[in-house]
């Protein structure tokens, strides 16, 4: 069920602006500038409510990290948990993936995270899937070099789809599983979803993507 915007949102994603960044077209090539160090950038793309980024971020003060999230009321109480956790390696931005390559250079992000996005599940709206070739070519372009692409789901309909949609574009697919375990290490923590999908007894699928094909900075 998606959660209808909350008047206080807006407000709270606007008053906080040293976490929730309005333009980020303004820090385009600059990421590092705005965090004040060189540390890796890792982006999770539908943030949700925020326990991955804010489990992960604090797990790892040495990596940057950016959550993207369209919804403006689930972004703020993303943000809501972020300042409460006093978290300085996290930012944030209420934008729609579509605008990627207008926020960020070529080769700026280290890695990228997927977790249970809307599969998008009638024909019409295939284009629509963070998987979709369009997409897939927008992460080429912002990743670095031997960056990675984590996808997580309990749709298997859209694991298969996505599995064929990476190996059609020239990924390759590193630690594909139908049913992954539990974790809770440094390198992955449960999401709100996770947690109830796994109470339900829905198997997770997951997989890591990385992209060889770019020579010179190209695509």
């Amino acid at each position: 069920m998606r959660l209808r915007n909350k008047k206080w949102a807006r407000p709270l994603l606007e008053s906080l602006d040293e976490l929730s960044i309005k333009d980020g077209t303004v820090y385009k090539g600059k990421w590092n500038e705005l965090f004040g160090n060189n540390n890796p950038i890792y982006l999770e793309i539908g943030m949700g409510k925020g326990d991955f980024i804010c489990g992960l971020a604090s797990k790892n003060p040495n990596i940057n990290f950016i959550g993207i999230e369209r919804a403006e009321t689930v972004a703020a109480i993303a943000l809501k948990k972020i300042n409460s956790l006093e978290l300085t390696n996290v930012k944030i931005m209420n934008v729609d993936a579509i605008n990627l390559e207008n926020i960020f250079e070529a080769e700026e992000i280290n890695q990228i995270y997927l977790n249970f996005s809307d599969p998008w599940p009638k024909k019409r709206t295939t284009k629509k899937r963070l998987t979709y070739v369009t997409y897939l070519d927008m992460y080429k372009n912002i990743l670095v070099k031997d960056g990675k692409v984590v996808f997580k789901t309990d749709n298997r309909g859209l694991f298969d789809y996505s599995v064929e949609s990476f190996q059609e574009n020239g990924w390759n697919l590193e630690n594909v599983s139908y049913n992954y375990p539990l974790t809770d290490s440094n390198i992955d923590v449960p999401t709100e979803y996770e947690k109830r999908f796994r109470e339900m007894g829905n198997p997770i699928h997951r997989l890591e993507a990385t992209y060889e094909g770019r020579i010179d900075n190209g695509k």
